[in-house]
């Protein structure tokens, strides 16, 4: 099976200049401060390492090859990754500044290395977490890792709360989209995560997805290959928004009516 790998940056090398690669439109000029997701352009990576409890048929027996950036474009309150997606408190792991960073930069060649290093690993995938915000490194990355001996899937595993144009950016570089459908109510959303528009913006995302991915494939070991997942999440008390979502996501699997409205 030939895995995606786009061939050039250079429509996207600007991306940074005024951002508006998540729906937060921040517009900043991310090479002189950091955006709304707390980053500059400078590739920042939080943690590398394989991974042994995603879904079975992504982690496998051997693991995911999971790349966590630093950063996040949505910033829930409950998240389970606030110590490597957030500044660092005082004293938090070590940090001794209240502006400490978890990670550390990369370069885009360490990056395509470190992809390397996982498959090496015997990691089932590339699995990119919650990479938004630096979309424009995940395609160069993954186009110098293919050229130095990448063979496995790449997945990009999100929030959900995406811009229509940067899923489009990334087609030809993804084999799997791994997205979170959080909230349906924008009450909801807007007091987790400080996004009232998080399910349109969801919707919209996952649509895309599916365009680019419209089949789920497998090997012989049940891994997936190529295809789109998508998580639902259970808040205590909110059951019904959770079953909305789900109704969606059937209605646009068998009608396909949001994928031609997107």
């Amino acid at each position: 099976m030939e895995f995606c790998s786009k061939s050039t940056l250079d429509a996207f090398s600007d991306a940074y200049s005024s951002c508006h690669l998540c729906p937060r439109n921040c517009g900043c000029d991310r090479s002189l401060k950091a955006g709304v997701c707390g980053m500059t352009s400078e590739l920042r990576i939080s943690r590398v390492g394989l991974h042994m409890w995603e879904e079975p048929c992504i982690s496998g027996s051997s693991g995911s090859g999971t790349i966590f950036f630093t950063g996040c474009n949505l910033g829930c309150i409950f998240c389970q990754n606030h110590e490597i997606s957030r500044r660092l408190s005082s004293g938090e792991r070590g940090s001794s500044s209240p502006f400490a960073l978890p990670g550390r930069p990369y370069t885009v060649s360490e990056f395509a290395d470190a992809m390397l290093s996982l498959q090496e690993q015997g990691a089932n995938n590339i699995n990119f977490v919650t990479g938004t915000h630096f979309v424009p490194h995940i395609i160069e990355g993954v186009r110098l890792a293919r050229e130095r001996g990448l063979t496995i899937p790449t997945l990009f595993n999100c929030g959900g709360y995406e811009s229509v144009e940067t899923m489009k950016m990334l087609e030809g570089t993804i084999d799997i989209y791994l997205p979170d459908m959080k909230f349906f109510s924008s009450d909801i959303s807007n007091k987790y995560a400080h996004a009232a528009d998080y399910f349109e913006r969801a919707k919209e995302a996952i649509a895309e997805m599916v365009r680019q991915c419209p089949t789920q494939e497998f090997d012989g070991r049940g891994l997936i290959q190529k295809g789109v997942i998508v998580r639902h999440l259970m808040l205590p008390g909110l059951l019904f928004f959770l079953t909305a979502s789900i109704f969606w996501i059937i209605f646009v699997k068998r009608t396909g009516t949001a994928l031609r409205s997107a």
